[in-house]
């Protein structure tokens, strides 16, 4: 007969291999859920609860050519959305189209007394010109929030081979 040596193993379960490595991954799983719960608690506090003023401009330029060279349609459709927390108070928007000799083609405001946080409006100009030609549009904004009053005023150029062309532009200010 031969001697066998014994060890000091232990014969282990397979309920005792998963705890152990449960045990070692736990603060991983703990870390990770913390840190997705800080960024979902940063953006509500950024969207709803941080006061600023934020409005994003969305200007949208199109022309359809007419018939035999005898000019087109010229629309302009500028949105505006307030993305912010503030309300914005006695808001004025102008929208203008001016031709290549800038010469005014067509313009139109828009006033509203208020616009609160998450609405959007839309502003539409539509003149008669000739396709293929350098225009000038120009955007003017004005309105109160926040105890500030806020003006601006955006100049976009087409050049004559566009037909279709966006822009985009935002006012924003933090409200303390």
């Amino acid at each position: 007969m031969k001697n066998k040596k014994r060890t000091g193993h232990k014969k282990t379960t397979e309920n005792q291999k998963v705890k152990k490595t449960v045990k070692g991954k736990k603060p991983v799983f703990i870390g990770v859920v913390l840190i997705i719960v800080i960024i979902i608690f940063a953006q509500l506090l950024y969207w709803y609860v941080i006061p600023r003023v934020n409005v994003d401009l969305k200007t949208v330029y199109h022309e359809a050519t007419g018939g035999a060279g005898t000019g087109g349609s010229i629309n302009v459709n500028s949105k505006y959305i307030n993305i912010g927390t503030e309300s914005l108070n006695n808001f004025k928007i102008t929208l203008s189209i001016r031709d290549s000799t800038r010469s005014l083609l067509a313009t139109k405001t828009h006033e509203e007394s208020l616009i609160s946080p998450g609405a959007e409006h839309e502003l539409k100009l539509v003149t008669n010109g000739n396709c293929y030609e350098k225009f000038y549009i120009e955007l003017e904004v004005k309105f109160r929030a926040a105890d500030s009053d806020y003006y601006e005023k955006y100049s976009y150029e087409t050049y004559e081979d566009a037909m279709n062309i966006g822009f985009e532009d935002s006012i924003f200010d933090w409200g303390f």
